[in-house]
């Protein structure tokens, strides 16, 4: 009856099902953690006309709120914000709802404090992340992170700010293949990938792009009220009328995410370059673009071979 989807969620269903069935039989209920988490962002690589919804309904009504901004590859709220459950035993309240920011990047460092381990790395310099998210499943606690930043690939374009305000530098340019309809996605990227029809047969496009010519950069930090707008369509300026029960202001909150940003830029190993060589950084999964240690840099384009202390061979961290 749902087709593909309703095919693909009536599979992941039962599957869940069947593991939370094997935590019963072996009478581990009380000591398992269990967390549920959607993937992030509606599918939009095949254009405007097919990509996902991420429709918001009243909980209580089920009344059509509204459509978030955007979709997978952007950091607006249609790209980024997923439903998640969590079961702890002895810390969360069935049926209890929050609507807290956190991370799943929040899930390991809350694992490990569960367990009672505290993590030990080679190098003290090594940061995690997340935070440990037991306040906030205990209802104890109504922010999770002072700020935090999202990313366009390596440049931060935006970031949270104490859970409420979301602040945006810059912001993806909007790729106009195909026409906008808005009772399918809201300002979703559809930039055309020119290689699609000869590898798939269809005309599909790629997610946004990253890049600094994907990019403009608001002339004013844009700042938006994420309790009262949660679908990002009225930004707040320095000219706006400030939410009167913040305690706060627009050039605090620019403030904070200005210097956390600035000291990230500098206490950080830079980015790769275009080829994806850097330092201590990440990129997609190709040899060309994994992590190398500090001071190991990439030898030669697009084979996974580093040059550290002026010696040829694979980087290994540690």
């Amino acid at each position: 009856m749902g087709g593909e989807f309703g095919d693909n969620v009536e599979e992941m269903d039962d599957s869940v099902g069947r593991v939370l069935e094997v935590v019963e039989e072996t009478k581990q209920t009380n000591n398992t953690i269990i967390f549920l988490l959607s993937d992030n962002g509606p599918y939009q690589e095949e254009g405007y006309q097919k990509c996902g919804r991420s429709n918001v309904y009243d909980d209580e009504t089920g009344e059509f709120l509204g459509r978030l901004r955007g979709g997978k590859g952007q950091v607006f709220e249609g790209g980024i914000r997923v439903p998640g459950i969590v079961v702890y035993p002895n810390i969360t309240s069935p049926g209890s709802v929050s609507n807290v920011f956190v991370s799943s990047l929040d899930i390991f460092p809350t694992i490990l404090s569960a367990a009672e381990i505290k993590a030990k790395f080679i190098n003290n310099n090594y940061t995690i992340d997340g935070k440990d998210m037991t306040p906030v499943l205990r209802g104890e606690q109504m922010t999770q992170h002072e700020i935090f930043f999202h990313y366009c690939g390596f440049e931060i374009v935006a970031a949270r700010v104490r859970g409420r305000f979301k602040v945006f530098w810059a912001k993806q340019i909007w790729y106009t293949h195909d026409e906008k309809n808005e009772s399918i996605c809201i300002e979703c990227c559809n930039g055309a990938n020119p290689y699609s029809k000869i590898i798939t047969g269809t005309v599909a496009s790629e997610l946004c792009g990253c890049e600094q010519k994907d990019l403009f950069y608001v002339d004013e930090v844009e700042v938006y009220d994420m309790v009262n707008d949660p679908f990002e369509s009225n930004p707040l300026t320095s000219k706006s009328v400030w939410p009167d029960d913040t305690n706060t202001t627009y050039k605090d909150i620019v403030g904070i995410a200005n210097e956390a940003r600035d000291k990230m830029l500098k206490d950080f190993d830079p980015q790769p370059n275009h080829q994806g060589a850097g330092t201590c950084t990440a990129g997609y999964p190709k040899a060309s673009r994994q992590p190398c240690c500090p001071g190991c840099r990439q030898l030669i384009p697009a084979v996974g071979v580093c040059r550290k202390d002026g010696v040829l061979g694979e980087c290994r961290c540690g």
